[in-house]
């Protein structure tokens, strides 16, 4: 039986990836992903680059959350460059869409719809 037969798309949604540098924020990275849980779009995967912690967010990451991909470094990247690794690794694991977040939000449960939309509505555009 082909997808047009069984009555689904005949092309899956778009693969997004969530690239969040962290570093020493355990708390609000859990919040983060646990609002993440809610999502409704499920074509995604969310990419943690703990930049060292040593509060344990990575340890917690890893088991609380096993289906995130956590990409752990030695503690000198800060920001740009971690986000620069995740993005890197998204690439070549071929996510069409990234979304580089920061882990002190709440998401809407529609984000990723509504982001996902507006850059198929405006190709060779940031969204």
């Amino acid at each position: 039986m082909n997808l047009q037969e069984s009555g689904r798309k005949e092309h899956a949604d778009p693969r997004i990836a969530v690239v969040v540098p962290v570093y020493n924020r355990r708390d609000l990275t859990v919040s983060f992903l646990q609002s993440f849980e809610r999502v409704t779009y499920r074509n995604f995967e969310i990419i943690i680059v703990d930049d060292g912690s040593t509060d344990g967010t990575a340890e917690t990451i890893a088991r609380e959350f096993p289906r995130v991909r956590l990409l752990r470094e030695s503690g000198d990247l800060w920001w740009a460059k971690a986000t620069n690794i995740g993005i890197r690794d998204a690439l070549s694991r071929g996510a069409e869409f990234i979304l580089t977040i920061n882990d002190d939000v709440s998401v809407d449960p529609h984000l990723l719809d509504a982001l996902v939309q507006t850059a198929q509505a405006h190709p060779k555009t940031l969204v």
